[in-house]
C-alpha cells in the first residue's frame, strides 16, 4: 500500500462493489471494513438505518491506494455488456459487439423499462409497470403515469443517482418519455423511451 484516499459511498453499494470499483478486486472488502471499523451490515442506503460501525450512501470511506494497481483510475464505472437491439445480438468481424460506459447504461435502462415488472420469475422486481398502460385511453393522465413508471424503474438501477426534468409527450397511440438521468458517476445523460 502506498497511501489512502476518501471515496464516497453510493446508493446500492456493498463493500464488495466498492472494493471492485476502487481496488479492482472484490476481495479487498475486508481491508476496507477493517480500515474503517465497520460492522455488518457495513453499508445501508439511508441515514435512518445506520448504526455505529455502519455507513450510508453519501458518506465517505477510507480506501487503501496501491501505486502498482492503476485499476482504480481506469475501471469502467458503467460496466460492459453485449450489444442488443430488439433482442438481437450485433456482430462485428465475426465477434459479438459489446457496449461500455454510458452506452451500456442507456441500453440497460432501455431493457429495464421494456421488461414487464414481475415477468421474470427469478427477478420479480426487475422491469417496469408501464405495460399496464397498453390498451388504455391515451391522454395527459396516461402520459403522467408513464413518466412516473419510467422514472421509478430507472431509479432502480444501482448506477443511477436521480432522474430530473422528466416529461411525457402523448401522440396518437404512443407516449414519448424524456428525462435527464443523473448517474452516480460522470455527467448527466439524456434518456428517451417511446411506449
Amino acid at each position: 500500500m502506498s497511501g489512502f484516499k476518501w471515496v464516497e459511498v453510493f446508493r446500492g453499494d456493498t463493500l464488495q462493489k466498492l472494493a471492485l470499483r476502487e481496488l479492482g478486486d472484490a476481495k479487498g472488502w475486508v481491508d476496507i471494513a477493517l480500515l474503517n471499523n465497520l460492522r455488518p451490515p457495513y453499508i445501508v442506503d439511508n441515514e435512518i438505518s445506520a448504526n455505529v460501525g455502519v455507513v450510508y450512501a453519501g458518506q465517505s470511506l477510507l480506501i487503501p491506494i496501491d501505486a502498482d494497481n492503476p485499476i482504480a483510475d481506469t475501471y469502467d464505472q458503467y460496466l460492459t455488456d453485449i450489444s442488443l437491439s430488439g433482442g438481437v445480438l450485433h456482430l462485428s468481424n465475426g465477434d459479438i459487439d459489446t457496449l461500455s460506459g454510458t452506452n451500456n447504461l442507456i441500453q440497460a435502462l432501455r431493457h429495464r423499462v421494456t421488461v414487464k415488472k414481475r415477468s421474470l420469475w427469478f427477478h420479480p422486481e426487475y422491469g417496469c409497470w408501464v405495460h399496464k398502460l397498453i390498451g388504455k385511453l391515451n391522454g395527459p393522465s396516461a402520459g403522467g403515469l408513464a413518466a412516473f413508471y419510467v422514472k421509478s424503474s430507472v431509479l432502480e438501477d444501482e448506477r443511477v443517482s436521480s432522474v430530473e426534468s422528466i416529461s411525457a409527450e402523448v401522440s396518437g397511440d404512443s407516449i414519448r418519455v424524456k428525462c435527464t438521468v443523473i448517474p452516480i458517476f460522470g455527467e448527466s445523460i439524456a434518456y428517451e423511451q417511446v411506449i
